[in-house]
């Protein structure tokens, strides 16, 4: 059924506002100074009192692996942190070239250390998340080629957003620096992308279980349940990260703390969309796959061959 123009324009709005977000990051960090380390994607990184740096190229006298970056030209990380959620702060207007006095814990002792602040090696970390990036681009990609074919096709509006919401979550492997914490510009675009596209993505996995190859019978008269999946996590991570607070210790512990609430929802609508597929699997196509088969002809060949159908049909048609 043909759908109406607003709702494939949604799609495309929100679909190019993820990879603008991704966009953004990427050129807020190529026009800004950085100081040679960043916050390792996936490792711990937040501490109580500050936050644990990685350099990307260690250099003598500067950064240090494992270093715990406690206050920046005097001023707290705590302080820096707590910023982030008081609009209208002063933020420092830092240049490539210049010195900027970085206090650290390193090996239990606390020292100042003189960071040069330089251009953002771009290259070096393309290179070693070159793989997720390239994955990224090519889903994208692929996704934009079905959606022009077929505009109107849910599955395919709905690939679109998947392809979309990964390619501005891709900001994850470029990973946060110090920098991000003190003009809080990048860290609130890191967070939009890294849990707001991030989420996103897997919500929308979940989504499309639920219309390919065909509507699931669960949404043919509760279409409802569409706009819940999305909401409900969403809800689900403001309440988390809402309900930390309390235990924090500071504001760099509360902020740390986000990061078990993000971990959560992408195995959740995994398992979900699997659930899904093996229920579609079971019962919504079985009389389907019996029609259009052979009587000898195995059940995981009717399976597949149904899928690669439906996918040509969604493609070529």
């Amino acid at each position: 059924m043909k759908q109406p123009v607003r709702v494939r324009f949604a799609f495309v709005i929100v679909a190019l506002s993820a990879v603008l977000l991704g966009v953004v990051f990427l050129w807020l960090h190529l026009s800004s100074p950085f100081d040679g380390a960043r916050l390792v994607p996936g490792q711990p990184a937040w501490r109580p009192d500050g936050v644990i740096v990685t350099p990307v190229q260690e250099q003598p006298g500067g950064l240090h692996q494992g270093d715990v970056v406690v206050a920046i030209e005097g001023k707290s990380m705590e302080s820096w942190a707590r910023a982030l959620f008081e609009p209208g702060t002063l933020r420092p207007q830092w240049h490539v070239g210049q010195t900027i006095i970085y206090t650290v814990v390193r090996s239990g002792h606390q020292l100042n250390v003189p960071v040069t602040l330089g251009p953002y090696p771009l290259g070096i970390i393309l290179i070693s998340a070159w793989s997720t990036i390239l994955f990224a681009l090519v889903f994208f990609l692929v996704a934009a080629f079905v959606f022009l074919l077929r505009p109107d096709d849910r599955a395919a509006r709905v690939q679109l957003l998947m392809g979309a919401s990964i390619v501005g979550a891709t900001t994850w492997s470029l990973g946060l620096h110090v920098g991000d914490l003190v003009n809080g510009i990048g860290f609130w675009l890191f967070k939009a992308t890294t849990l707001g596209m991030y989420s996103l993505f897997w919500i929308s996995i979940l989504h499309f279980a639920l219309v390919f190859p065909q509507s699931h019978p669960l949404i043919v008269k509760r279409s409802w349940i569409i706009p819940l999946i999305y909401l409900v996590p969403s809800a689900f991570e403001l309440v988390y990260i809402a309900g930390v607070w309390p235990g924090a210790t500071s504001t760099l512990d509360w902020l740390g703390r986000w990061i078990l609430g993000e971990s959560i929802l992408p195995p959740v609508c995994l398992v979900a969309a699997i659930f899904v597929l093996i229920w579609n699997y079971r019962y919504s196509h079985r009389t389907w796959w019996i029609n259009q088969s052979t009587p000898c002809e195995p059940t995981s060949s009717r399976f597949f061959r149904h899928w690669a159908v439906r996918t040509g049909h969604l493609i070529l048609k």
